[in-house]
Protein backbone atom coordinates (compact mmCIF):
# COMPACT_ATOMS: atom_id res chain seq x y z
CA UNK A 1 0.00 0.00 0.00
CA UNK A 2 1.33 3.42 -0.94
CA UNK A 3 1.28 5.66 2.14
CA UNK A 4 1.33 9.39 1.59
CA UNK A 5 1.44 12.27 4.02
CA UNK A 6 -1.80 14.19 4.56
CA UNK A 7 -0.25 17.27 2.90
CA UNK A 8 0.75 15.25 -0.17
CA UNK A 9 -2.73 13.70 -0.37
CA UNK A 10 -4.31 17.14 -0.16
CA UNK A 11 -2.03 18.49 -2.90
CA UNK A 12 -2.78 15.50 -5.10
CA UNK A 13 -6.52 15.85 -4.47
CA UNK A 14 -6.32 19.56 -5.38
CA UNK A 15 -4.47 18.73 -8.59
CA UNK A 16 -7.04 16.07 -9.48
CA UNK A 17 -9.90 18.51 -8.85
CA UNK A 18 -8.10 21.05 -11.05
CA UNK A 19 -7.63 18.37 -13.68
CA UNK A 20 -11.31 17.53 -13.57
CA UNK A 21 -12.16 21.19 -14.09
CA UNK A 22 -9.75 21.35 -17.02
CA UNK A 23 -11.18 18.11 -18.36
CA UNK A 24 -14.71 19.43 -18.13
CA UNK A 25 -13.69 22.60 -19.93
CA UNK A 26 -12.02 20.50 -22.61
CA UNK A 27 -15.35 18.86 -23.44
CA UNK A 28 -15.69 21.78 -25.85
CA UNK A 29 -14.16 20.66 -29.17
CA UNK A 30 -12.26 23.89 -29.65
CA UNK A 31 -8.60 23.26 -30.52
CA UNK A 32 -7.53 26.27 -28.44
CA UNK A 33 -9.34 24.90 -25.38
CA UNK A 34 -7.69 21.53 -25.84
CA UNK A 35 -4.25 23.12 -26.20
CA UNK A 36 -4.83 25.17 -23.05
CA UNK A 37 -5.91 22.06 -21.14
CA UNK A 38 -2.84 20.12 -22.32
CA UNK A 39 -0.57 23.03 -21.42
CA UNK A 40 -2.15 23.15 -17.95
CA UNK A 41 -1.48 19.43 -17.42
CA UNK A 42 2.09 19.77 -18.68
CA UNK A 43 2.82 22.50 -16.11
CA UNK A 44 2.02 20.22 -13.12
CA UNK A 45 5.29 19.19 -11.48
CA UNK A 46 4.11 16.15 -9.49
CA UNK A 47 4.01 13.05 -11.69
CA UNK A 48 0.88 11.53 -10.15
CA UNK A 49 -1.04 14.78 -10.36
CA UNK A 50 0.09 15.39 -13.97
CA UNK A 51 -1.06 11.88 -14.93
CA UNK A 52 -4.39 12.43 -13.19
CA UNK A 53 -4.81 15.67 -15.15
CA UNK A 54 -4.17 13.92 -18.48
CA UNK A 55 -6.49 11.05 -17.50
CA UNK A 56 -9.29 13.46 -16.58
CA UNK A 57 -8.79 15.29 -19.87
CA UNK A 58 -8.95 12.10 -21.94
CA UNK A 59 -11.93 10.76 -19.98
CA UNK A 60 -13.92 13.96 -20.44
CA UNK A 61 -13.21 14.02 -24.18
CA UNK A 62 -14.07 10.32 -24.56
CA UNK A 63 -17.40 10.82 -22.77
CA UNK A 64 -18.24 13.89 -24.87
CA UNK A 65 -17.77 12.01 -28.17
CA UNK A 66 -18.81 8.47 -27.26
CA UNK A 67 -20.70 6.50 -29.95
CA UNK A 68 -23.88 6.43 -27.83
CA UNK A 69 -23.96 10.20 -27.27
CA UNK A 70 -26.45 12.24 -29.31
CA UNK A 71 -23.71 14.65 -30.39
CA UNK A 72 -21.71 11.81 -31.92
CA UNK A 73 -24.72 10.34 -33.71
CA UNK A 74 -25.69 13.63 -35.34
CA UNK A 75 -22.14 14.70 -36.19
CA UNK A 76 -20.77 13.53 -39.57
CA UNK A 77 -17.24 14.25 -38.35
CA UNK A 78 -17.63 11.62 -35.62
CA UNK A 79 -17.66 8.81 -38.19
CA UNK A 80 -14.80 10.23 -40.27
CA UNK A 81 -11.30 8.83 -39.72
CA UNK A 82 -9.10 10.96 -37.49
CA UNK A 83 -7.00 13.55 -39.30
CA UNK A 84 -3.24 13.17 -39.36
CA UNK A 85 -1.56 15.15 -36.58
CA UNK A 86 0.01 18.42 -37.65
CA UNK A 87 3.78 18.34 -37.87
CA UNK A 88 5.49 20.58 -35.34
CA UNK A 89 7.70 23.33 -36.72
CA UNK A 90 11.38 22.41 -36.90
CA UNK A 91 13.53 23.55 -33.97
CA UNK A 92 15.46 26.77 -34.48
CA UNK A 93 18.74 28.13 -33.15
CA UNK A 94 16.90 31.13 -31.69
CA UNK A 95 15.05 28.86 -29.23
CA UNK A 96 18.10 26.91 -28.06
CA UNK A 97 18.63 27.44 -24.33
CA UNK A 98 15.15 28.65 -23.50
CA UNK A 99 13.26 26.81 -20.77
CA UNK A 100 10.39 24.53 -21.81
CA UNK A 101 7.91 27.08 -20.45
CA UNK A 102 9.49 29.86 -22.53
CA UNK A 103 9.48 27.70 -25.67
CA UNK A 104 5.91 26.55 -25.13
CA UNK A 105 4.70 30.13 -25.49
CA UNK A 106 5.82 30.23 -29.13
CA UNK A 107 6.17 26.57 -30.22
CA UNK A 108 4.09 24.18 -28.09
CA UNK A 109 5.09 20.89 -29.79
CA UNK A 110 8.64 21.65 -30.91
CA UNK A 111 11.49 19.10 -30.81
CA UNK A 112 14.69 20.02 -28.97
CA UNK A 113 17.99 20.86 -30.63
CA UNK A 114 20.89 19.07 -28.95
CA UNK A 115 23.67 21.55 -29.83
CA UNK A 116 24.50 24.70 -31.76
CA UNK A 117 27.67 26.02 -33.33
CA UNK A 118 28.25 29.75 -33.43
CA UNK A 119 30.96 32.36 -33.33
CA UNK A 120 31.56 34.89 -30.60
CA UNK A 121 30.42 38.34 -31.75
CA UNK A 122 31.11 40.14 -28.49
CA UNK A 123 32.29 39.76 -24.91
CA UNK A 124 31.08 41.53 -21.82
CA UNK A 125 30.08 41.22 -18.20
CA UNK A 126 26.65 40.10 -17.00
CA UNK A 127 24.64 41.90 -14.34
CA UNK A 128 26.12 39.64 -11.65
CA UNK A 129 29.71 40.15 -12.81
CA UNK A 130 30.23 36.96 -14.82
CA UNK A 131 31.66 36.71 -18.32
CA UNK A 132 29.02 37.24 -20.99
CA UNK A 133 29.20 36.02 -24.59
CA UNK A 134 27.18 37.53 -27.39
CA UNK A 135 26.93 35.14 -30.32
CA UNK A 136 26.62 36.00 -34.00
CA UNK A 137 22.97 34.89 -33.78
CA UNK A 138 22.27 37.58 -31.16
CA UNK A 139 21.96 35.17 -28.23
CA UNK A 140 23.62 36.11 -24.92
CA UNK A 141 25.16 33.40 -22.73
CA UNK A 142 26.66 33.77 -19.25
CA UNK A 143 29.69 31.60 -18.35
CA UNK A 144 30.03 30.06 -14.90
CA UNK A 145 33.70 31.11 -14.82
CA UNK A 146 35.76 33.48 -16.96
CA UNK A 147 37.84 32.17 -19.85
CA UNK A 148 40.74 34.58 -20.49
CA UNK A 149 41.64 32.92 -23.82
CA UNK A 150 38.17 33.19 -25.40
CA UNK A 151 38.06 36.01 -27.96
CA UNK A 152 35.70 37.64 -30.45
CA UNK A 153 35.50 35.56 -33.63
CA UNK A 154 36.14 32.19 -31.91
CA UNK A 155 33.93 29.33 -33.09
CA UNK A 156 32.20 27.70 -30.11
CA UNK A 157 29.77 24.83 -29.56
CA UNK A 158 27.02 24.83 -26.95
CA UNK A 159 25.35 21.51 -26.18
CA UNK A 160 22.83 20.16 -23.72
CA UNK A 161 24.26 18.78 -20.50
CA UNK A 162 22.75 16.78 -17.66
CA UNK A 163 19.67 17.96 -15.79
CA UNK A 164 18.87 20.82 -18.16
CA UNK A 165 22.31 22.40 -18.10
CA UNK A 166 24.27 23.67 -21.10
CA UNK A 167 27.98 23.24 -21.83
CA UNK A 168 30.09 25.56 -23.99
CA UNK A 169 33.20 24.14 -25.64
CA UNK A 170 35.88 26.59 -26.79
CA UNK A 171 38.20 26.12 -29.80
CA UNK A 172 41.00 25.06 -27.41
CA UNK A 173 38.76 22.32 -25.92
CA UNK A 174 37.90 23.95 -22.58
CA UNK A 175 34.37 23.36 -21.34
CA UNK A 176 32.24 25.78 -19.30
CA UNK A 177 28.73 25.60 -17.89
CA UNK A 178 26.68 28.39 -19.44
CA UNK A 179 23.23 29.89 -18.99
CA UNK A 180 21.28 31.70 -21.66
CA UNK A 181 20.43 35.28 -20.76
CA UNK A 182 18.69 36.46 -23.94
Amino acid sequence: MNRQSPGRRAALAGAILGACAVGAAAGNDSAATLENALAHCAMIAAGEARLACYDALVNSRTRSVSPSSPAAASSPAASAPPAAPQASPPPTKEDFGLSPVQKQKTHPLQKQIESIKASVAGLGTSSIGRMLLILDSGQSWELDSADPVLAVGDAITIQRGALGSFLLTTPSGRTHHVRRIH
